[in-house]
């Protein structure tokens, strides 16, 4: 009696195996049309089962391998399987996974391994998955998940330079290509003029390394969550977890990032609203990430509101060229944290609104890493960024090289309100806090000690609105420990006394750290409450708490710091 060999396909609920449908798990023969046919074979409420092995795929004049549209309740398992691709990219587009109208769909064990070779100008891209752009709200996907994942994007023989506006006019040594190049890994858009938003897409415990460009993009889409990641050796201009365009409730938590943007110019993490009427972007949690290595921004905030930055940790990049990205404000763009602004200027919705930056452990390593970066706002009106709470923050050896740059900066494009600075340590720094056109502003309980270049505690550049109170903090081993350059404060040092007797005028000299200056001037009337600010020039040291301080004219009283 012949014998008939049984395949899942042949028993009632078992999982649709790629093998049934010809696929080969050796690698030795092509495997695109079985998968697709497996694909095909699928209805809602089903499994699509990837055996242990390495499929290779191509283009086979179809530009889409897995096209998962209009299917709920779909799981793809893969036991660690490897799904790869290689091919020029000027033959045209590829996607690995298509996504349309697709509802609770989850991807657990599968390695994505796509390798291109770049042609200036390509005809196409490359693309792991797919979230379509919906054009109606039916079309919109729903819990998208991918679970133990492998994703690899390379682009191993790249062709051409950044497009010049990549930085300043300045090209790279990675190249992107020029605008027709695009490579992207997970890449879900939603509709960002009506905000049709896909929901609920997870990334958890996945890898991502040599990826090419952008990684994670995610383009009107809420109850994101990207989380316990590793994402390394990405190479390209773009952002690795960039979210823009009327995104709502992120998680980006327990991630590590290890040497992305190694020579390149973008960010590792970028929240964003663009110049879209309707658009909103709010609820972001960035934290307990470990940033290994990283060029340009860490986190990149514009046009945000509702952010909690908390428990990162950001890490020198030994490979930073300083003869290559000479240009004018790089101090500025290699931050830890930064928020900027977008395209739609002069809109309030532009501005950053309730953001905290708690807990994170900053260390420049003496390269021009600028921790909190406040050069945003809206250029030209009077809209303020609102609410930024800085607290508890360790920040390093961060070089800044100008008065204007510091561990802590509020910038000068617009003002900011609402902002309290506390609790923060700060050593080894050119300077601690910068501070330009502020609103409402607590400065308090902060540790600052130790500094190279010009070494100021807290420097204002410019007088605040309205609403400053500076009290607690604790400076040692500075230049100076308050300066200011504005009309609003007097020029030069501030030095803070109680308990006064005399008047000050003369040399004051400090009575336990023999700091001495030149008085220029001293009043009653004190900014932050004190009996008497006296303003010195060129002095020697800090004048520092709770020491008695005279002044050749015979003044004397006891220095408070704040």
């Amino acid at each position: 009696m012949a014998l008939t060999k049984v395949s899942y396909a042949m028993v009632s609920g078992s999982p649709v195996n790629v093998i049934d449908y010809g696929a080969d798990p050796t690698g030795a023969v092509d495997s695109t049309a079985a998968i697709r046919a497996a694909v095909d074979a699928l209805t809602n409420n089903a499994v699509l089962y990837f055996p242990p092995g390495e499929y290779v795929v191509n283009r086979n004049g179809n530009d889409v391998l897995m096209d998962l549209s209009n299917l709920q309740n779909i799981t793809v398992v893969g036991d660690s399987a490897v799904i790869s691709c290689s091919h020029v990219l000027s033959t045209g587009a590829f996607i690995y996974v298509k996504l349309y109208n697709s509802k609770n769909i989850t991807f657990h064990g599968i390695n994505f391994d796509y390798e291109v070779t770049n042609i200036v100008n390509p005809a196409g891209g490359g693309v792991l998955v797919l979230g379509q752009q919906g054009v109606s709200a039916a079309t919109i996907c729903e819990n998208i998940a991918f679970y133990n994942c492998k994703f690899r994007l390379e682009n191993v023989a790249p062709v051409g330079t950044w497009e010049t506006e990549s930085i300043n006019g300045v090209s790279g040594p990675l190249p992107e290509g020029e605008v027709g190049y695009k490579l992207e890994g997970i890449y879900i858009q939603g509709d960002f003029n009506n905000l049709w938003r896909h929901r609920g897409i997870t990334v958890d415990n996945c890898v991502f390394y040599k990826c090419t460009a952008r990684t994670f993009w995610m383009w009107a889409c809420e109850d994101i969550n990207f989380t316990n990641n590793y994402v390394d050796n990405v190479g390209a201009r773009r952002p690795q977890v960039r979210i823009i365009v009327g995104n709502k409730n992120i998680k980006v938590t327990g991630n590590t990032f290890v040497n992305n943007n190694e020579y390149s110019c973008e960010n590792t993490i970028h929240l964003s609203r663009q110049a879209v009427a309707v658009d909103e972007a709010v609820n972001a949690v960035i934290a307990n990430n470990t940033f290994y290595y990283g060029r340009g921004r860490g986190v990149y905030i514009t046009g945000f509101k509702n952010v909690v930055v908390e428990g990162n940790i950001f890490t020198p990049n030994p490979n930073y060229d300083t003869t290559l990205y000479s240009n004018a404000g790089l101090d500025a763009i290699y931050s830890a944290i930064q928020c900027g602004t977008i395209d739609n200027v002069g809109s309030t919705q532009d501005r950053n609104r309730d953001i905290i930056v708690s807990n994170n452990t900053c260390d420049g390593d003496r390269l021009p890493v600028v921790f909190f970066n406040g050069y945003s706002g809206v250029s030209g009106g009077n809209t303020s960024n609102e609410d930024f709470v800085v607290n508890g923050n360790s920040i390093y050896d961060c070089a800044s090289n100008s008065f204007a740059l510091a561990a802590i900066i509020f910038g000068t494009t617009n003002y900011y309100e609402n902002i309290t600075i506390s609790g923060n340590t700060m050593l080894n720094n050119d300077n601690a806090m910068s501070l330009a056109v502020i609103k409402n502003c607590l400065i308090a309980n902060n540790t600052v000690s130790y500094a190279y270049g010009t070494g100021i505690g807290i420097f204002f550049q410019e007088g605040p609105k309205a609403g400053l109170s500076v009290s607690g903090n604790y400076f040692s081993d500075l230049n100076i420990g308050v300066y200011s350059t504005s009309n609003t404060y007097p020029l030069s040092a501030l030095v803070y006394v109680t308990t006064v007797t005399g008047s000050f005028s003369g040399t004051l000299t400090g009575g336990t750290s023999g700091a001495t200056a030149t008085i220029s001037s001293s009043s009653a009337a004190s900014v932050f409450g004190a009996s008497n600010v006296i303003v010195v020039t060129s002095p020697s040291g800090i004048f520092r708490e709770g020491e008695t301080v005279t002044g050749s004219g015979g003044g004397s009283g006891v220095v408070t710091v704040y």
